[in-house]
């Protein structure tokens, strides 16, 4: 255990959470534009219809929609920080980490509604205080 409390001294800048913003949401988005274009490829191969599919994905119930992919970003975002110890790729590319009050890795449970708190409407507009921490980080 560190014998310090975090400050908003030490906190990501308000241009390095919005680059971690934008980056992650282009490789989450990406990762899924990719497993369709597996599916869609694995199917042309195995004589399935990539067509039907695409018919199929045109036709899903925008609300499903929403939750399954609401669900999918929880876990990327989750799995993601937990697994590299409290970073994302953007969180490398921005060299910021994912800390609890007292400077140590968070457990899952942290992670897992850190991440769902992301869906908190408005949640983003919690930034334009002047310190740079979204509900999220609370």
């Amino acid at each position: 255990m560190n014998d310090f409390s975090i400050t908003s001294e030490v906190y990501a800048s308000k241009g390095k959470r919005f680059a971690n913003f934008i980056i992650d949401r282009i490789l989450f988005y990406g990762l899924i534009f990719g497993l369709g274009a597996v599916i869609g490829i694995v199917l042309e191969m195995t004589g399935g219809s990539s067509l039907a599919f695409a018919n199929a994905l045109e036709n899903v119930n925008p609300i499903l929609d929403l939750v399954v992919t609401t669900f999918l970003f929880i876990l990327f975002y989750t799995f993601i920080e937990f697994a590299l110890k409290g970073r994302t790729i953007a969180k490398f590319i921005t060299k910021t980490k994912v800390v609890d009050e007292f400077g140590n890795r968070p457990n899952f449970q942290t992670y897992f509604i850190r991440s769902a708190c992301r869906f908190i409407p408005f949640e983003p507009f919690s930034f334009l205080g002047d310190e740079a921490r979204g509900w999220h980080d609370t």
